[in-house]
């Protein structure tokens, strides 16, 4: 076991226009050096989180390293790598976790001279290796592990630059996460060139969700994603936005949890070029719910080059290079925005939400570029609706808020954003009267 270096420090955490603070941690691997992108890519299990470090020179020249934390706690239980680990083989590229097994992906591993990318198997909590993946007909350059997701006996893994049905069309392929078993290479039915289907992938249940951010169906590079069964490997749905439009690259970051699907549209340009956007779909029935957008957006922003969702918690990265970045958390149900997280050290250029993960009230964001080293910070995000004057207490002044708008059309009260103060909101307050905040 190693020990992590565990920092906290104060995050801002905006709701409803008005700053708190709470605290959170700042994951560091123990042997974090300049240049390891730790935090390139990053999963949570139901205890763990999972977080990549494709550049790490520990066995090479970017060999690749990726890290097993306690997000609760903030300790670096291990840091794993293969027994076959060589130079250059971009191990940590991408990592999920299910069940007691881990997967890790290294995008230039290969067998020979072929650098086709696997993915390797290891217990989740011993580190013991138990196995590495590759697609039955994959070739060198497919990409093969670019993106991995797993949930329950499913692993999806995609290879965006697979030329079937045609050049760079892409592709992903679905195993039994126990067995290690292939069990279906799934191809978008109306798949062209260039479209890089597999760029990234989700899995939740029974649905899968693979992004398609340059296909054509809106104009060139507008995007699409589709949804797929995990158990049969049927296409079902294909998602485009409402409003898409070319170079959108709707579909660029995906997520599933029961049937809700986010989407993200990193380029879309609605609060200027390169603001982004995210979409909620049914995935079930392909109905767009919800369009998710920062209630600060501005040009340049990149909201949606990272998605995750946890039941009702909807978390959209918004990584831009040019800023210390952020990440917002939305209500799937409503679409309402509920709070911006910053961290209090970042700095420009930090990329805070390259990448973004979630279970239940715990979100983990990365810093991909903090310190030239990268890092991830972990998040409280439980919604608290009845805190109403953000003191982090639910008190008689939240009571006097909604007694003196009781009736009335108004968001100051409003708890469940359902446009009206009424006896809804005012059971809510009365539940959680007494309580804390994070």
């Amino acid at each position: 076991m190693r020990t992590a270096i565990a920092l906290f420090c104060a995050v801002a955490v905006t709701a409803a226009g008005t700053d708190t603070n709470t605290q959170i941690d700042k994951l560091i691997a123990a042997d974090t050096a300049f240049g390891d992108q730790f935090s390139r890519s990053l999963s949570m299990t139901l205890s763990y989180a999972l977080i990549g470090a494709p550049t790490n020179d520990g066995d090479g020249d970017s060999a690749g390293a990726a890290y097993v934390f306690d997000y609760v706690t903030g300790q670096e239980l291990m840091r794993v790598t293969p027994a076959d680990i060589q130079p250059n083989d971009f191990f940590g590229w991408d990592v999920a976790g299910t069940g007691q097994r881990l997967f890790v992906s290294a995008l230039n591993s290969g067998f020979g001279s072929n650098e086709t990318g696997s993915v390797y198997v290891f217990n989740l909590f011993t580190g013991q290796q138990l196995g590495e993946l590759v697609g039955s007909d994959i070739a060198e350059g497919d990409g093969f592990g670019l993106s991995i997701a797993a949930s329950g006996s499913r692993l999806l893994i995609g290879a965006p630059t697979d030329n079937t049905p045609a050049e760079e069309a892409g592709s992903a392929y679905v195993f039994n996460a126990g067995t290690n078993q292939q069990l279906f290479k799934l191809t978008a039915s109306d798949g062209t060139a260039s479209d890089r289907f597999g760029t990234d992938v989700a899995v939740s249940g029974s649905l899968a969700v693979v992004g398609a951010p340059f296909a054509d169906p809106l104009g060139s590079s507008s995007g699409a994603a589709y949804v797929f069964s995990a158990t049969s490997g049927q296409q079902l749905q294909k998602l485009v936005p409402n409003d898409g439009a070319p170079q959108d690259w709707f579909g660029f970051a995906v997520a599933i949890s029961g049937s809700l699907a986010v989407v993200g549209s990193p380029r879309d340009d609605d609060a200027g070029s390169i603001s982004g956007s995210a979409y909620v779909f049914d995935a079930a029935t392909g109905e767009q719910l919800h369009k998710l957008t920062a209630s600060d957006a501005s040009e340049g922003d990149g909201f949606g080059d990272s998605v995750a969702i946890s039941g009702n918690l909807v978390v959209v990265g918004s990584g831009s290079s040019a800023s210390p970045g952020s990440a917002y958390v939305f209500d799937a149900e409503t679409g309402q925005e509920l709070y911006k997280l910053i961290a209090s050290d970042g700095e420009n250029g930090d990329a805070l939400g390259y990448q973004v993960a979630v279970i239940g009230n715990r979100t983990v964001c990365s810093a991909l570029n903090h310190n030239g080293t990268g890092t991830a910070y972990v998040f409280d995000v439980t919604p608290c609706f009845a805190d109403l004057n953000n003191d982090n207490t639910v008190d008689l002044t939240d009571l006097n808020i909604i007694l003196g708008n009781f009736g009335n059309t108004t968001t100051n009260g409003d708890t469940n954003f359902d446009g009206v103060v009424d006896l809804a909101d005012l059971n809510r307050v009365l539940n959680e009267f007494g309580t804390d905040c994070p």
